[in-house]
């Protein structure tokens, strides 16, 4: 089971994994934002980089349970988009994969 739980700080939440056989897992989370173009997007858009506006390029992974708006679903995002997401960086883990999006809109 993994679940969500709100923190008492704003902008932060705990994540937490458990099964029946292991004790659960609690992973904090802080919340950024990010807006910018989008520069590849591959595996119908389970995977976009984000080229911010300050120049910086970001990996984010488009999940079921990404909020999107703008566009009917993920796999109609292309390079040249903008986009704006909100997502999530996990303390002490290496999100080699990215980072996961809470919710984004884009527009092309």
């Amino acid at each position: 089971m993994i679940g969500t739980v709100p923190s008492i700080c704003p902008g932060r939440r705990t994540r937490f994994i458990a099964s029946s056989k292991a004790r659960a897992l609690f992973i904090r989370t802080t919340e950024k934002r990010i807006g910018g173009v989008v520069t590849k997007a591959f595996q119908d858009g389970r995977f976009v980089t984000v080229k911010g506006q300050d120049g910086t390029e970001l990996q984010l992974r488009i999940t079921a349970d990404t909020d999107v708006a703008g566009i009917p679903d993920r796999t109609v995002i292309r390079p040249g988009m903008k986009l704006s997401a909100l997502y999530e960086i996990p303390e002490g883990v290496n999100p080699a994969l990215g980072y996961d999006a809470v919710e984004m809109t884009v527009a092309s």
